[in-house]
């Protein structure tokens, strides 16, 4: 039998254990994800918004980008660039690191809320899973809010489990705190407050006060958590008269890419129906982004796609009735519940709660293995009976994945691309046009059909997207060059799909006006002739 002090002794030797593997794993993770490091931008639109966000908050211009005040995206993500900025360490490549900063940060901070529930071994192998998984290094290094919103939520699991299991200040201004932050990151964190007000009624739940008093500490706690946002949303109506520019009705490009699959009527229910369909695949196909690329998946990769879903929702169940795990079933579930409404489903939309639904998935597995060896009688014992326990075959399936995600970030030809410095192909064509356009001396702005954001960043001018001119019908609203516009960029279908409907018409149109001034491939770039003649 062994003594209380020998338990003890154990159980410090276990965490010290813990701790040494936690940090190798984190030193990996670390390195996995600094291999990838050069100062190229990804091709992401929110990019540039963030960047100038963080500039001119640096300089005492208020939240400021592309000329006019932002409303769409809070600025959370744009103040935390803020101190490199002003140290001078504001490149592409340094922004990249602060995000290896908060991925980091957030695998060991998820280890630890999932070994709450789970177990040391557990936690350690869904977070490093998820740590090592390509979709996580990839939005590492895209400068986008993220890593930084990945971070704060598992602040607030870590923070939400210990406060209810033993409430105490620290966790208590850890978690309101982290709840007072996520919306200031990006608008979905206000999924966490319901969560937060539960935590907050039942982390008193030992001590000898009144309902009313309960009820009280919970809504103060509601109230200073929703102050910066309440904030910003009023500070937004005063300088736009609206409380965001966030799109929640429905975008011409939005309804353009769904009319693909046949659908021609839109509300909510569509969205959330357009959302679950995607985000059926997407857990187990992260790259399947194209709505259109959904429905040519096999039959049989669908059918696991939506068995390991059904596998998560055990892992959630079992995850409700025990204490600590609630926390964590209920911030997915709130979470998970909210993208359901977003604009669009994306991978990156997932990565906030990824490591969590690794656990869910391993532990509805190795729980429903479990079970069907019962039902069918099997008994058995021994070192069998071991290898066929749910925390065993978790660990099993975790280690798969875990070997799995590290194959595929080290070999794969997209991680090849992803660490390639220089652009490729489409890309690269797009790049080149764009540039090509800033040793111009026309002073017009650039209309595209797709890629807004990349041409501005690439070319340092203003840019029209052909989009914005559709009207309800979907029908171009200008049927001639506005006289602002200098140069007509057509790229390729991989990043303009409307250019054949939308712009290539146009440029016909007003094919008197243009002369080709650059050609690679398909990607063209047209300039105007009057501005031409004024060389």
């Amino acid at each position: 039998m062994v003594s209380g002090r020998e338990s003890e002794r154990v159980t410090a030797v276990n965490s010290r254990w813990f701790r040494v593997l936690l940090a190798l794993a984190l030193a990996g993770c670390a390195a996995l994800s600094a291999s990838y490091l050069h100062n190229r931008p990804l091709l992401m639109s929110d990019t540039l918004t963030y960047v100038e966000g963080a500039h001119s908050l640096a300089s005492g211009e208020g939240y400021v980008a592309h000329g006019r005040l932002v409303t769409v995206r809070p600025p959370g993500y744009s103040l935390s660039l803020v101190p490199l900025v002003l140290v001078g360490t504001d490149t592409i490549r340094d922004f990249k690191v602060l995000n290896i900063v908060f991925a980091v940060a957030a695998v060991a901070l998820y280890a630890l809320a999932i070994s709450s529930v789970a177990g040391k071994l557990l936690g350690l192998l869904a977070a490093v899973a998820c740590g090592i998984s390509f979709p996580w290094i990839y939005y590492t290094h895209a400068v986008l809010s993220e890593m930084l919103f990945t971070f704060l939520l598992a602040v607030f699991l870590v923070a939400g489990v210990r406060q209810v299991a033993k409430p105490g200040k620290g966790s208590l201004v850890a978690l309101i705190g982290a709840a007072a932050a996520l919306p200031m990151v990006r608008f979905a964190g206000i999924a966490v407050l319901p969560v937060g007000a539960l935590i907050l009624w039942l982390g008193s739940h030992k001590e000898t006060v009144s309902l009313r008093r309960r009820f009280g500490r919970m809504s103060v706690g509601v109230v200073v958590a929703l102050c910066p946002m309440i904030l910003y949303f009023l500070r937004n109506m005063a300088v736009s008269g609206q409380w965001s520019s966030y799109e929640t009705g429905v975008s011409a490009e939005y309804a353009l890419t769904v009319g693909r699959i046949g659908i021609d009527k839109f509300n909510m229910l569509t969205r959330m129906w357009v959302n679950a369909r995607g985000y059926l695949h997407i857990l187990i196909v992260p790259d399947q982004s194209g709505i259109a690329r959904v429905s040519s998946l096999p039959w049989w990769l669908s059918l696991a796609c939506a068995g390991s879903w059904v596998m998560v929702m055990v892992g959630v169940v079992r995850a409700l009735l025990s204490s600590r795990g609630r926390v964590l079933a209920l911030t997915s579930g709130c979470y998970g519940g909210l993208l359901m409404v977003n604009i669009w489903y994306d991978i990156r939309y997932l990565l906030p709660v990824l490591p969590l639904f690794f656990w869910f998935l391993a532990d509805g597995m190795a729980s429903t293995v479990a079970w069907l060896a019962g039902r069918i009688g099997l008994r058995p014992a021994g070192s069998m009976r071991i290898l066929l326990s749910t925390k065993v075959l978790s660990a099993a399936f975790l280690s798969l994945v875990l070997v799995a995600n590290m194959a595929f970030a080290l070999k794969s030809g997209k991680s090849a691309k992803l660490r390639s410095e220089n652009y490729e192909g489409v890309v690269k064509r797009m790049h080149d046009a764009a540039v090509f356009t800033s040793d111009r001396p026309e002073a017009g702005a650039v209309l595209v059909a797709g890629g807004a954001g990349f041409v501005r960043l690439w070319s340092g001018r203003r840019v029209v997207n052909a989009l914005s001119w559709l009207d309800a019908d979907r029908k171009l609203t200008v049927q001639s060059l506005p006289d602002d516009v200098s140069f007509v960029l057509l790229d390729e279908n991989e990043f303009a799909p409307y250019r054949q409907q939308y712009l290539e018409p146009l440029v016909e149109a007003s094919r008197e006006e243009l002369e080709v001034a650059f050609e690679a491939g398909r990607t063209v770039v047209f300039v105007r002739r009057e501005a031409s003649r004024s060389l």
